[in-house]
């Protein structure tokens, strides 16, 4: 069965005599419902997810020290290589204007 969407529903619902007006009503509050308690469950579910990976049982805090460590130093040098092609990519353009300049 296909799902239809509360935007759907609202075009229904403008679209719709005054007689039906009721009816499309309650299916559109009912679909914004739905789509809240969905959106609700996901937003929990993402923070439940987020929380697992934050829990560290004590015996296993050292070697998560270390792990974050790494994560940590690897974050730099991956901004590290991105402040360098930064750089590059300034510095070809920079050399690309000096061997072609704009004509006066």
């Amino acid at each position: 069965m296909a799902v239809i969407t509360s935007d759907q529903w609202q075009a229904m619902l403008d679209a719709a005599d005054e007689s039906q007006k009721p009816f499309f009503q309650k299916l559109y509050d009912d679909a914004v419902q739905r789509e809240r308690e969905a959106e609700a469950a996901a937003r929990a579910e993402s923070i439940a997810a987020q929380e697992a990976l934050l829990q560290v049982p004590e015996a296993n805090a050292d070697r998560f020290q270390e792990r974050l460590a790494a994560a940590v130093a690897a974050l730099v040098r991956l901004r590290n290589l991105e402040d360098l092609e930064s750089r590059m990519t300034a510095l070809e353009q920079r050399n690309q204007e000096q061997r072609n300049p704009p004509p006066s």
